[in-house]
C-alpha cells in the first residue's frame, strides 16, 4: 500500500513534467507548487535540508520496514544536493521546478516528452536514489 501511495503521488506530477518542454505553463505546475509548499510553507523562502528530509515522498516508511533509515536519509541528502542548484544548502521554488523538469527530461530517454512507467521507474532520480538506499543495490 505504501508503494502504491508513493507511486500515485508521483504519477500525479507527470502531466506537468511531460509538457515541460514547451513554453506553455505546465498543467502540473500547480501540483508541483503544492508539493513544494508542503516542504516549505512559504514559496517565497527556500527550503533547507532539515525541511526537505523531514518531508517524505513516502519512502521513509518503506526504509523503516527494511531497517534502512540511515541509507534513506543519505539518499534524501544526495537528492537535495542535486536540487540545490546554487549549492547553498537551500532549495528555492525556482530551483525545485528546474530540477524536477531536468530530472524528468533526463529520464525521458526517448526524448518524446512522454513519460512512460519504465522511464519513471528506472530513470527518475528520486526512484533511483531511494530504491538504491532501500535495497542496498
Amino acid at each position: 500500500m505504501k508503494t502504491l501511495t508513493v507511486s500515485c503521488l508521483l504519477l500525479l506530477a507527470l502531466p506537468g513534467a511531460a509538457s515541460a518542454q514547451s513554453d506553455e505553463v505546465a498543467p502540473g505546475r500547480d501540483l508541483a507548487n503544492l508539493i513544494y509548499v508542503s516542504i516549505e510553507d512559504s514559496p517565497e523562502r527556500a527550503a533547507d535540508i532539515g525541511e526537505f528530509t523531514e518531508w517524505d515522498f513516502g519512502f521513509n516508511f518503506i526504509a523503516e520496514d527494511e531497517g534502512r533509515q540511515s541509507a534513506c536519509q543519505t539518499a534524501q541528502k544526495v537528492v537535495f544536493a542535486f536540487w540545490s542548484r546554487h549549492a547553498n544548502s537551500e532549495n528555492s521554488l525556482t530551483e525545485y521546478h528546474k530540477s524536477v523538469v531536468a530530472d524528468f527530461r533526463r529520464a525521458d530517454t526517448s526524448d518524446d516528452a512522454l513519460f512512460t512507467r519504465d522511464a519513471f521507474h528506472n530513470g527518475y532520480v528520486i526512484n533511483i536514489a531511494y530504491r538504491a538506499a532501500i535495497t542496498g543495490q
